[in-house]
């Protein structure tokens, strides 16, 4: 009886305190989960709530670009923080700030200016110095491309002037050796100025300046080639002018230069010796020049005495060439016919030149046909010298009146 009792009554007690520990138990973990889950709903949308509603909601700033979640919107800015017109002063200037900040990177402004006037004035420098290359005045193209003003802004600016530059200098380098071959010594000075302005300017990397240097010792060896060769052809005067460029590059004192002049001295009492032959006394007095130059550049020595005999062979035997002359146009053109005829008459005169027989009889015979037109030459030429001087002399009498 006593045990049964004791069992009902745990019983009663466990039912009565089952709710108190339960509710221990279970609360505190069901209010910490209650309030995560509030914060967590109040950092982020409602689920079934729409994306514009939301974004209406959100807070934004002054300029009304969003604040980050969780920020708090500014305060309205008040008259205490500043005036009407301060706020406008300060909203003009970021404005201008803005905007010259967008114009250095590639605004607008930049973007007028690139396409109206860069642009053009690069096409413009293309243009002209493309047009000098063709007409051959490579310096003068140089001289533009390396004085111009012009500063490239874009890709296609960039890449214009450097091709520019590049066919610029592929022309001169192909230009000196090219004309120096030939014998021009303007056309290769031209080429040779025109790579020493692109030199000078900076323009140039390492490997343009090795091939630029190339170029100028090839230039100077097809001068001298080209000195030699005018030479052997009897063209004193393209020897000559190829010779003294070669001096003006190395120096009279270089070795081919001295060579050169050496075979230049031999050329020229050469043909000085062929023309006197053909009877050509002023080719052959050119020649002997040219000689007499060489000989006083250290090329040789000078014979006197050979360029007299020289020149008197040429002489004699130009007489007969001119009464050759004169009896071919006798008929023809009688005038030019009395020239020649004269011309062979003065020519025995003043070097002693004396005729052979037949010779003699053709001199006679033109003398006799064309004696009275060489009378009235003489006198026509007498005539027009005296007015000449007539009016000479009026000339110097007015002028020391004056």
């Amino acid at each position: 009886m006593r045990i049964q009792s004791l069992f009902i009554a745990l019983a009663l007690a466990l039912t009565l305190a089952a709710p108190t520990s339960s509710a221990l138990a279970v609360g505190v973990p069901k209010r910490a989960g209650a309030e995560k889950t509030a914060a967590e709903e109040s950092a982020r949308p409602i689920k079934n709530q729409k994306l514009s509603d939301f974004a209406r909601q959100r807070p934004r700033d002054e300029r009304g670009r969003f604040l980050p979640l969780g920020a708090k919107a500014a305060a309205p800015t008040t008259r205490a923080n500043g005036s009407s017109g301060e706020r406008a002063t300060s909203t003009l200037s970021s404005n201008k700030t803005s905007s010259l900040r967008g114009g250095q990177s590639g605004g607008l402004r930049n973007w007028l200016t690139r396409n109206f006037t860069v642009r053009t004035q690069v096409s413009n420098l293309d243009s002209s110095t493309r047009e000098k290359m063709r007409q051959g005045e490579l310096h003068a193209a140089a001289d533009g491309l390396t004085k111009s003003r012009v500063t490239a802004q874009g890709f296609r600016e960039r890449l214009m002037l450097g091709s520019l530059q590049q066919d610029l200098t592929d022309t001169s380098l192909g230009q000196i050796r090219a004309r120096s071959a030939a014998g021009d010594t303007l056309g290769t000075e031209d080429a040779r100025q025109s790579l020493t302005q692109l030199k000078a300017s900076g323009r140039l990397d390492w490997w343009t300046h090795w091939r630029a240097a190339r170029a100028e010792n090839r230039a100077f060896k097809n001068v001298i080639s080209a000195a030699n060769q005018a030479g052997r052809q009897g063209n004193l005067a393209r020897a000559q002018d190829n010779l003294v460029y070669a001096s003006d590059l190395r120096g009279p004192s270089n070795v081919k230069v001295a060579r050169a002049t050496g075979r230049f001295f031999r050329h020229s009492m050469s043909a000085a010796d062929q023309f006197a032959w053909n009877g050509d006394p002023e080719s052959t007095s050119q020649a002997l020049g040219a000689a007499q130059n060489a000989a006083a550049a250290g090329g040789g020595t000078f014979n006197e005495a050979r360029a007299k005999k020289l020149m008197h062979r040429a002489f004699e035997r130009a007489v007969p060439n001119l009464l050759y002359q004169a009896r071919l146009y006798k008929n023809s053109s009688p005038i030019e016919a009395a020239l020649f005829l004269e011309q062979a008459m003065e020519i025995q005169k003043a070097e002693g030149v004396r005729l052979g027989f037949l010779d003699r009889r053709r001199q006679s015979a033109l003398l006799a046909q064309l004696g009275p037109r060489i009378r009235a030459n003489q006198a026509a030429r007498a005539q027009g010298g005296a007015q000449t001087q007539a009016k000479a002399n009026s000339t110097e009498d007015k002028t020391a009146t004056e």
